[in-house]
């Protein structure tokens, strides 16, 4: 099994140098640096989450809620997933996916890089994402639990990060890009999924509604270029698909003291 020592050694040696001194639980091979106290709404957001798990990857959930957002006539879930490993430039280094869920991303990602980490909150997500990891052989692939706004990994320690589907869920987006690009290497892409104010979701009532409602948040395209930009983020490149747009960014600055 390929989940084994190595994530223990790594844990000890590199992970959550902002915390260190502090132990941290491996469960099913599954470190897990999410706080112990966590807000009554993200604990609402784990269950719900670790529920979804079950379907997914299946036709009833992602392919659904995927088109039913973005449109009906945006590139497939497979030719996204391929569009967005091709953006990261990753081959042989060392890649992060944030939110990674069960892994749709982070398994093409691995086919390509050295070693992949992924990470979610839910512990339901980690589990089918290492029953899928495991089926398709692919042993260069560690899941860890964890926040984004605080991940347990060193600054400067990944060559490519991606963050699929799960931007317009932060509950501070520029927090968590400043996060994101602690622990991306100078230079380096910041490749993501998410979806902008076009088409159906361009209705004011039905982002705010999303917004208000569901803690879904919208962007407009100016408004992640700003983001990216105070995040420490240039070379900002897009495809729009309905309402769904691809992204990549290029690390410049190393924001020390981003908070």
């Amino acid at each position: 099994m390929y989940v084994n020592e190595k994530i223990r050694k790594f844990c000890l040696e590199n992970c959550f140098v902002k915390k260190c001194g502090k132990s941290y639980e491996i469960v099913n091979g599954i470190p897990d640096f999410l706080p112990e106290e966590v807000g009554s709404e993200r604990k609402k957001m784990i269950k719900f989450v670790d529920r979804l798990s079950l379907i997914y990857e299946t036709p009833f959930w992602y392919p659904l809620v995927y088109h039913l957002y973005g449109g009906l006539f945006i590139p497939s879930v497979k030719r996204t997933i391929e569009m967005i490993t091709d953006m990261l430039e990753i081959d042989g280094g060392v890649a992060l996916d944030v939110e990674c869920g069960t892994g749709l991303f982070t398994r093409s990602i691995a086919r390509r890089a050295k070693q992949v980490y992924g990470f979610d909150i839910s512990v339901g997500m980690l589990k089918k994402g290492q029953k899928y990891t495991e089926r398709n052989s692919l042993e260069n692939v560690v899941f860890v639990r964890a926040e984004v706004e605080n991940i347990p990994f060193p600054s400067e320690f990944f060559d490519g990060v991606s963050c699929c589907g799960a931007l317009h869920l932060f509950p501070d987006a520029g927090r968590a890009l400043k996060e994101i690009n602690r622990v991306l290497k100078r230079g380096y892409k910041l490749a993501t999924m998410t979806f902008v104010r076009r088409r159906f979701l361009g209705i004011r009532r039905v982002y705010e509604h999303l917004e208000r409602e569901h803690r879904v948040h919208i962007f407009d395209v100016d408004e992640l270029q700003k983001y990216l930009k105070n995040a420490g983020f240039s070379e900002f490149k897009y495809d729009i698909y309905g309402s769904m747009i691809l992204f990549e960014a290029k690390k410049v600055r190393h924001l020390y003291n981003p908070y």
